[in-house]
């Protein structure tokens, strides 16, 4: 144990084995993004959160920070990567971010191009950023931000915020959007819904935009620290839905996404990680930073997946959760009946923490219809690329003809010889053109071609 550092991983149990992470490449196939939690502590109480923000078990330093990064950079190929800042709040280590990204400039700039490749973010209340950390942080081009803000509202913020620190913060998001100027998609706010804020989303929505947000995601409150499982009224979610989707529709470039917790049913499990892992500073990580906040507590050392410092890999834990995910599918009369185009929301962390059963992995009242608001909220954001994709290919067919849809087809390595819709029935048709059986390839060529399709017909 380091005297100066405390690093203080789980302790295996007794006769469990690992592996070495070159040995199980595909459980990290999907990896999209690493939380790293600089710390559980937080300048804010919110009362919905689950995480424990009194003990940390280890602390990164810059060098620790970057044996994290080289392994999420190498783990896989995947396009787009998120290598976050987490916590507790992380800007209350302000100084060992900054530290990290100026002794990194070089490599983070090198790795991340055009939006592609592995980028830096952060997860915050927002409520320590300054001016300074502004220009320091965003004038590097490989860094994003999510802001977690649930209202401007402060008679209604679960946060145990103060009307002073919420106008603040709605001056801070507009001083960022305007440091950012012709790239907005670099901040992302965050809002957990709950019934009481959700009443006044349209106005939250028009604020945001009037600030320069242009990517919002939500999360609907249905598991919380202090009340358990909440079931929204039937109005309250009607009327967040429909000031949700107006002002989608009022405002053509703003997009709204789905948090975490809807995948696809057998792949998508967080408990494994699939496309989301948590690492505190001893290495130890899990697939939920809940579980890595709260690995001190009875039975939950047993969530920790592995440790990346020490190259460990509990692999019989992912069979355990994989197996104990997919038996909820067949023992669950609602899970057997359920076919939401085969997608599924589960929050086992939310579950294990409101269930007397105690269980990981079970349906709810509620389930079905954030599954159904995810999938809306995907439509929505799949018709304002497509038609927005229509009109770039029409300035560039109107410049370059034929040569333009032809350049089109050999970037994707298909014949320019062979007309588009024959390419795109081809592969379609191949995949059933379902979004679960299409790679990410083929669904990107057969999104671009039905954009050329409209265009030339």
């Amino acid at each position: 144990m380091d005297r100066k550092n405390k690093l203080i991983p789980i302790i295996p149990v007794s006769g469990e084995g690992y592996s070495r992470f070159d040995a199980v490449p595909h459980l990290f196939a999907d990896l999209a993004q690493i939380n790293l939690l600089l710390t559980n502590k937080c300048n804010l109480k919110c009362g919905y959160c689950y995480e424990q923000h009194k003990h940390d078990y280890g602390k990164f330093t810059p060098e620790s920070l970057k044996h994290a990064y080289d392994w999420f950079n190498k783990i896989n190929t995947k396009p787009k990567k998120s290598f976050q800042f987490f916590g507790g709040e992380p800007l209350l280590h302000k100084k060992l971010i900054k530290e990290f990204i100026e002794t990194y400039n070089d490599e983070l700039n090198s790795n991340y191009k055009n939006y592609s490749g592995t980028y830096i973010s952060m997860c915050t209340n927002g409520l320590l950023i300054d001016d300074e950390f502004i220009e320091f942080y965003f004038g590097k081009p490989y860094t994003h931000m999510l802001v977690s803000v649930d209202t401007f509202d402060a008679s209604i913020d679960i946060r145990d915020t103060s009307p002073e620190q919420l106008e603040k913060l709605a001056q801070t998001i507009e001083k960022i959007t305007k440091r950012l100027g012709s790239e907005p998609q670099r901040l992302v706010i965050r809002s957990t819904l709950s019934e009481e804020t959700a009443k006044e989303m349209g106005a939250f929505i028009n604020r945001l935009y009037s600030a320069g947000v242009r990517n919002i995601i939500v999360h609907p409150l249905v598991l919380d620290s202090g009340r358990g499982y909440i079931k929204w009224s039937d109005e309250n979610w009607e009327n967040m839905r429909r000031d949700v989707f107006d002002a989608l529709h009022k405002y053509p470039d703003l997009i709204i996404k789905f948090s975490e917790g809807v995948g696809l049913k057998g792949e998508n499990n967080c408990m494994v990680g699939s496309d989301m892992i948590a690492i505190d500073g001893s290495g130890d990580f899990s697939g939920c930073y809940f579980f890595t906040n709260m690995k001190g507590n009875s039975g939950v050392d047993s969530t920790v997946l592995g440790n990346i410092f020490q190259d460990k890999i509990y692999v019989s834990r992912y069979k355990r959760f994989q197996a104990e995910y997919n038996k909820m599918f067949e023992t669950h009369d609602q899970c057997k009946t359920c076919d939401l185009q085969n997608f599924c929301y589960q929050c086992p962390a939310g579950n294990l923490s409101t269930s007397d059963l105690k269980t990981m992995f079970r349906p709810d009242d509620m389930c079905q219809q954030i599954v159904k608001l995810f999938l809306d909220f995907q439509n929505d954001i799949y018709n304002k690329m497509f038609f927005r994709d229509v009109n770039i290919h029409l300035s560039r067919y109107q410049m370059n003809g034929q040569q333009y849809i032809n350049n089109v087809l050999n970037d994707f390595g298909l014949d320019p010889n062979v007309d588009v819709y024959d390419h795109y029935l081809k592969i379609s048709e191949q995949k059933n053109i379902k979004p679960e059986t299409l790679s990410e390839s083929d669904f990107s060529k057969c999104f671009y071609l039905q954009t050329l399709i409209l265009l030339l017909s």
